[in-house]
């Protein structure tokens, strides 16, 4: 049941991670919702629908503007992309992460975690989950 010193670093430096999440997700999340606020209000035509669809139906917008917008529709596209990706890439870390959790737990408690791919009844599911520890228990 003893950790190696690196594993106990790893859950260290995991614990300050997930405790400083706290504080820095709240100030994303205040900034980015400040900013799309910022956006709404002060550049209506690059966050707000509304305020174009009424532009163009007026004919208001100038046209270096339609052709600013025109040429900046591909880069917002590609952005839009590599955002998407980027999110992908934490998802594989995020598992990775937690491969390296469910290591740790299973050498610490001996016990052997299947996650099953289909689970067709709940009485299937407990009797899986009795025999692996079943067969996880030392017999005496």
């Amino acid at each position: 049941m003893d950790l190696t010193e690196q594993e106990v670093r790893f859950l260290a430096h995991r614990t300050k991670l997930v405790n400083a999440w706290r504080y820095v997700g709240v100030v994303l999340l205040v900034g980015v919702a400040g900013f799309a606020g910022w956006l709404f209000w002060f550049a209506p035509l690059l966050a707000n629908p509304f305020t174009v669809l009424t532009r163009l139906e007026n004919s208001s917008i100038p046209p270096s503007t339609m052709a600013l917008s025109t040429a900046l529709l591909p880069i917002v596209f590609l952005t839009c992309i590599v955002l998407a990706l980027a999110i992908v890439l934490f998802v594989f870390s995020a598992i990775s992460n937690e491969r390296k959790h469910l290591a740790i737990v299973q050498r610490m408690t001996g016990i052997l975690i299947s996650i099953p791919s289909t689970v067709t009844s709940t009485e299937e599911d407990t009797s899986q989950l009795k025999a692996s520890t079943d067969a996880a228990t030392p017999r005496r």
